[in-house]
């Protein structure tokens, strides 16, 4: 809806990449989004619940080829909060999927930050909870999460992710993942 770079992924991969380098030189994180792609997304994912009705094969040739660039130089990259049609058949938004964060980490070598897409869209997409989505989005690999709006959310989020850590929910070793991902981007730009 053009917020997008472009429709050619070699495009998009050219300027986000160029965007990326000027960022940094700046000395401002950048986050790229949305992995997998949301270039094929029914509607507009600001505007509520989109479906990406792309199989696996068609997100890796197309909408994942600026993330296999970006993925040895982009600091933090942002799930989508899209639901997906190639992972568990458009159940659940990207950005609590294992299988989506796994395909990001393992298969393109991304070693930075993974960001959270929205988890109140995400909430709204499950008809759970803001606090549900938060503790989802950690057990699937986010190390960053995202929450605009409401500050209860954000508490309530806080709150769920220590009891969730407490009752072995989220294992401790997760956790120490995502915090030294978070201090080493930290360490990366001096902050």
């Amino acid at each position: 809806a053009g917020r997008g770079y472009s429709a050619s992924p070699a495009t998009v991969a050219k300027l986000a990449g160029a965007a990326v380098s000027g960022y940094r030189t700046g000395r401002l994180i950048s986050v790229v989004g949305h992995f997998p792609g949301e270039g094929a997304a029914d509607r507009d994912p600001e505007l509520g619940t989109a479906t990406v009705g792309l199989t696996l094969a068609s997100l890796t040739a197309d909408d994942m080829r600026p993330f296999r660039v970006l993925a040895a130089r982009a600091p933090v990259i942002q799930i989508s909060d899209a639901l997906y049609t190639a992972f568990d058949n458009g159940a659940s938004p990207a950005t609590l999927l294992p299988g989506a964060i796994s395909l990001l980490t393992g298969k393109l070598g991304f070693a930075g930050a993974v960001m959270s897409g929205d988890l109140q869209a995400a909430a709204s997409a499950t008809g759970g909870s803001v606090a549900q989505a938060a503790v989802s989005a950690v057990q699937a690999g986010c190390d960053l999460l995202y929450m605009p709006g409401d500050a209860a959310d954000a508490e309530a989020a806080y709150a769920a992710v220590v009891e969730a850590v407490q009752q072995g929910q989220i294992t401790r070793t997760r956790l120490a993942g995502a915090d030294a991902k978070v201090a080493a981007l930290k360490r990366a730009y001096d902050l």
